[in-house]
C-alpha cells in the first residue's frame, strides 16, 4: 500500500468513526484546560506577590509561561514547590485520562480497519463509510478499560525517558558552561550545547514514533 492509499485509508476511517475524534478532542481540549489551572492560578501569585505584570506573566506559549512563572518564583521557594506540585499532579492526572482515552479510540479504530476492507481503493459512497463505522460507547468504553493498564504503563515509562532525558541534557549543558572558560571556549560550547539540544529533540522524536 503506498503512503496516499494509507492516507486515504486512514482519514477515510476517521470520518467514519468521528465520535472517536470527537473524544479524543474534547479530552485534549479538558487536558490543556487542566494544566493552564496552575498557571494562571501561579501567575495570578507572582503579580501578587513580586508586581510582575499579569500580561506579561501569561504570554507566549504554554512552556514559555512555565519557564517565565519558574524564573519568578525562584526567590520564593515555598509558593515555587507548591507551584511544581500542582502542575505535576494536575499532569500526571490529565495524562491518565489521555491515556484512558486512547486505548479506546484504538480499539474502535483497529476494529474499522479490519472491517472496512479495501474501502481506499473503492469509489466512495456513504454506505461504503457506514460499513467501516465501527464506533460504539460500549466498544469505546471496553477498550479503555482493557487498554489501560498497557498504556497507563508505556506512558509512564515515556514520562520516566522524558524526565532522565531532559535531566541527563540540563546537566550536560550546567557542567559544560561551568567547565568551559575564556570566550572561544564558551562560543564552541554554546554550538555543542544547541548539537545537543537537537539531538535530544530527534531523541523524542524516535521515542514518539516507538510508542505510537
Amino acid at each position: 500500500m503506498d503512503l496516499m492509499h494509507l492516507l486515504k485509508r486512514g482519514a477515510l476511517l476517521a470520518a467514519a468513526n468521528w465520535p472517536t475524534v470527537a473524544i479524543q478532542f474534547i479530552a485534549e481540549t479538558t487536558f490543556q484546560m487542566l494544566l493552564a489551572v496552575p498557571i494562571v492560578g501561579a501567575a495570578i501569585l507572582v503579580a501578587v506577590l513580586l508586581g510582575a505584570d499579569l500580561a506579561d506573566l501569561l504570554q507566549g506559549s504554554l512552556r514559555e509561561i512555565f519557564t517565565t512563572i519558574a524564573s519568578a518564583l525562584l526567590s520564593e521557594p515555598v509558593a515555587l514547590v507548591a507551584f511544581a506540585t500542582a502542575f505535576t499532579l494536575v499532569l500526571l492526572g490529565g495524562s491518565v485520562l489521555m491515556f484512558a482515552v486512547k486505548g479506546g479510540t484504538v480499539e474502535v479504530m483497529t476494529a474499522a480497519n479490519a472491517a472496512a476492507g479495501p474501502i481506499e481503493r473503492q469509489p466512495l459512497t456513504l454506505d461504503r463509510l457506514r460499513s467501516a463505522s465501527r464506533f460504539t460507547l460500549q466498544r469505546f468504553i471496553e477498550g479503555c478499560a482493557r487498554l489501560f493498564r498497557p498504556y497507563l504503563a508505556l506512558g509512564l515509562a515515556l514520562m520516566v525517558v522524558y524526565a532522565v532525558s531532559i535531566a541527563a541534557y540540563l546537566a550536560f549543558v550546567v557542567y559544560g558552561y561551568r567547565a568551559a572558560e575564556g570566550r572561544v571556549l564558551i562560543i564552541g560550547w554554546a554550538f555543542i550545547a544547541a548539537l545537543a539540544a537537537a539531538l535530544l529533540v530527534a531523541w523524542f522524536t524516535v521515542i514518539n514514533c516507538l510508542y505510537l
